[in-house]
């Protein structure tokens, strides 16, 4: 029996240096892809709090947690949301690369305890939202800024929480996030090669001598020009009295032009994580994104997830999020912000027509499952274009496109027959957002048939979206109603009237003459609408 027990022995032996061998083969391999799919920066540039959770507590850490997210169902059934964000900071400093717990975390932020508050708070609810957003963007992708998971889940956020209709505060979560990008963007269409190549510090910014000389001024004056608070190059009026006269000199200068661009490139970095570069990428490949807009983060953080999938993730849902953002964009991504009024409304963007078709049908391309989603589309924006931006010619280029790539036998025969039958059926089947929309577009028709001279077509127009309007009225949710008619004529007249809206100055002119309106300023005050 010795014999067989010893070979035995040894054949285990033998086994277990080849395994060992092997193993130290392929560790290098290994590593190699561990890095390639996480990020585990260097434990010396970790918080001390963070070394504290994950070395020195062991396998006590997993009791901790668990102990932890109890605790935290139990606050938040209490409704003590502010004990909430520390014991939600301590269970992802303990779990800082379980992507599911920062998700979580977000999403009970973001919209479990926004609506235990009353709707007339909104600033509760909105400072809540965007506690979500933050501990996702600010803080999860710090931890795991490879995330497909955490990318995704931050263009859904834009997308679903804010750019949705879901909750009775999203008008004015929409305005805020207007608010605060206008303040650093300064309109809908910065120069983003411009702030994608500002220096990346105030030290590079200073070495330009001009530049230098220009802060100088303003701070003998007790100003600080390179300050995180950037409002007053807005608006110079809230400058001190000392100081504006330097800026108002300046301006135009090459000098204020790179101040200007470090400071808004900063903030936009820091306020929001976006890189400049990455979005006059995407500025380029799509359109003037207007980042005022929750839709335009969702291309950007959806884009940002897709370069970061892994072999076992399924990067439909990231695929998804950029052509929902598209459309979104498509029916009601234009912003018309007057500042000086306090007036902020929303409008379809149709120059983002192509750009949404390209992408779907670089996706189905592809091998994405996106022909649903691009068929429902088609018909909407037919829709859009016809009734709306009162582009026929568009219309009917998209209505080819439909009956050949997705044929049918019960397509109407004219264009005008299927867009008015498409209309009563988004009515029937609520959807009120679209709907809205084509109101809107009708009373913009009937303005521009009354400045062509055709009165009659125009009354028509009118005609038919105020019985779009009442049928509207009936069946839309109180949180989804529209503002009065009177007011909804007003806001679509004065998108019609604006310089940006593409009518020319003699056709603009004639219909403030028919409607008995006065004349256009020279130089419209501040008001900024999308271009």
């Amino acid at each position: 029996m010795a014999g067989p027990t010893r070979f035995i022995k040894w054949f285990y032996l033998v086994l277990a240096l080849v395994a060992v061998l092997a193993s130290s083969v392929l560790h290098g391999p290994l590593v190699a892809m561990r890095d390639q799919w996480t990020y585990r920066p260097a434990l010396e540039s970790f918080p001390p709090s963070l070394v504290l959770g994950t070395q020195m507590l062991g396998s006590f850490r997993g009791m901790l947690v668990l102990g932890l997210w109890l605790r935290a169902a139990e606050l938040q059934e209490q409704g003590r949301y502010y004990e909430l964000v520390q014991l939600y900071d301590w269970i992802t400093t303990l779990e800082p690369r379980l992507e599911s717990v920062w998700v979580y975390a977000a999403w009970n932020q973001a919209y479990n305890i926004p609506v235990a508050f009353p709707a007339e708070n909104p600033e509760e609810r909105w400072r809540w939202v965007m506690n979500g957003v933050s501990l996702l963007r600010d803080r999860g992708l710090v931890f795991n800024p490879r995330s497909y998971l955490l990318n995704r889940q931050l263009a859904w956020m834009f997308f679903h929480k804010i750019g949705g209709t879901s909750d009775e505060a999203h008008r004015f979560y929409k305005e805020e996030l207007a608010r605060e990008l206008h303040e650093i963007l300064g309109g809908p269409t910065p120069d983003y090669e411009r702030l994608a190549a500002a220096p990346q510090t105030a030290h590079e910014l200073l070495a330009d001598e001009a530049v230098r000389s220009l802060v100088e001024q303003a701070r003998v004056a007790s100003f600080d020009a390179t300050g995180r608070d950037i409002a007053w190059l807005n608006d110079f009026s809230v400058l001190p009295e000392a100081v504006r006269p330097i800026f108002e000199a300046a301006k135009g200068t090459p000098a204020f032009a790179s101040l200007d661009a470090f400071l808004r490139a900063r903030a936009l970095e820091e306020r929001w994580q976006l890189d400049p570069a990455r979005v006059k990428a995407l500025v380029d490949k799509y359109g003037p994104l207007d980042f005022r807009v929750p839709w335009a983060h969702t291309v950007y953080w959806a884009t940002e997830s897709l370069e970061h999938v892994k072999p076992s993730e399924n990067p439909d849902h990231g695929r998804r999020m950029v052509y929902f953002g598209l459309v979104e964009i498509f029916e009601t991504g234009r912003l018309n912000y007057y500042r000086d009024e306090g007036l902020v409304f929303w409008t379809p963007d149709v120059r983002f027509a192509d750009a949404a078709q390209a992408e779907f049908l670089r996706q189905i391309g592809e091998g994405a499952h996106a022909k649903s989603a691009h068929k429902n589309w088609l018909r909407n924006a037919i829709v859009f274009l016809y009734g709306y931006a009162a582009d026929k010619e568009k219309a009917a280029a998209f209505y080819e496109q439909l009956q050949e790539v997705y044929p049918r036998d019960d397509y109407p025969v004219t264009l005008e027959a299927f867009v008015v039958g498409e209309i009563k059926k988004d009515l029937d089947e609520r959807q009120y957002q679209q709907v809205a929309v084509y109101i809107g577009g009708y009373i913009r028709l009937a303005c521009y048939w009354l400045a062509a001279g055709d009165e009659e077509l125009s009354n028509q127009h009118l005609a038919m979206g105020k019985v779009f309007y009442a049928l509207y009225q009936e069946k839309a949710p109180p949180r989804l109603q529209l503002v009065p008619w009177k007011t909804l004529l007003e806001y679509s007249l004065r998108e019609v009237l604006s310089v940006h809206a593409g009518l020319p100055k003699a056709v603009r002119d004639r219909l403030r003459a028919l409607l008995e309106l006065p004349p256009e300023e020279e130089e419209p005050s501040e008001t900024e609408e999308a271009e």
